[in-house]
């Protein structure tokens, strides 16, 4: 059911037939499959769809112009990597707590952190060291574009933000998103990082105090993002 709603090719019943004999060595008839299907429909309530998270990562990448995967090699990294940490938390019962605009924010929050770092070869690509990148984490300003126009935004001049991996959210962004950084973006980011040190990175995360801020980092955050543009 879930091929013939996301795949371009749908499954027909005979294919199914024959791959469920094959592996699992049972036989189905075609009336068989059709009053499953009919089953799992009427207790779903005919609620079979479901939005996914890649929608709303696409949004927040166009917010950073880190779209132009093609054209920009470090837009394709930081894409590929966000793709992977969606799809890490989707893969376990953490994602049930948290909305698909909460894991897309995670997963970009974490790409950007990972990419600069040699922990990213992990994932089969390399390590990043870009201005933009840095704008996004490190700067005091991000170029973001809005409606179609490029503008700088002011995120805090507050030094113990420095190495925070939330920082690239400012309010202007969290406006744009619909995100609370408290509320939304935290929970979920420090879920997926759980989940993505002990599925992908084997405990390497934890051992970075970079990576999760710290209460005093907390603190000042939600003073900047407050007096950010």
């Amino acid at each position: 059911m879930a091929a013939k709603l996301e795949q371009p090719i749908q499954p027909n019943f005979n294919r199914m037939i024959r791959l469920v004999k094959q592996k699992w060595d049972v036989d189905y008839l075609r009336n068989d499959l059709i009053k499953l299907e009919t089953h799992i429909i009427h207790t779903l309530d005919f609620d079979l769809h479901y939005n996914s998270p890649l929608i709303f990562l696409e949004r927040y990448l166009r917010l950073y112009e880190l779209d132009r995967v093609k054209q920009d090699p470090m837009a394709y990294i930081i894409d590929k990597v966000a793709r992977v940490f969606c799809r890490c938390i989707l893969r376990s019962k953490a994602h049930l707590s948290l909305k698909p605009s909460q894991i897309a924010a995670a997963a970009l929050s974490l790409a950007a952190n990972v990419s600069k770092s040699p922990l990213v070869e992990r994932l089969g690509t390399k390590q990043l060291n870009a201005a933009k990148l840095d704008q996004l984490i490190f700067d005091d300003v991000v170029c973001t574009e809005f409606n179609s126009v490029r503008q700088s935004v002011a995120v805090a001049s507050v030094p113990k933000l420095m190495n925070c991996p939330l920082r690239m959210w400012s309010s202007k962004i969290l406006d744009h998103a619909r995100l609370d950084l408290d509320f939304d973006i935290k929970p979920s980011y420090l879920m997926l990082l759980k989940e993505a040190d002990r599925v992908i990175f084997a405990g390497q995360l934890a051992q970075d105090r970079s990576y999760q801020p710290s209460t005093a980092r907390e603190s000042s955050l939600q003073s900047a993002v407050r007096l950010s543009v």
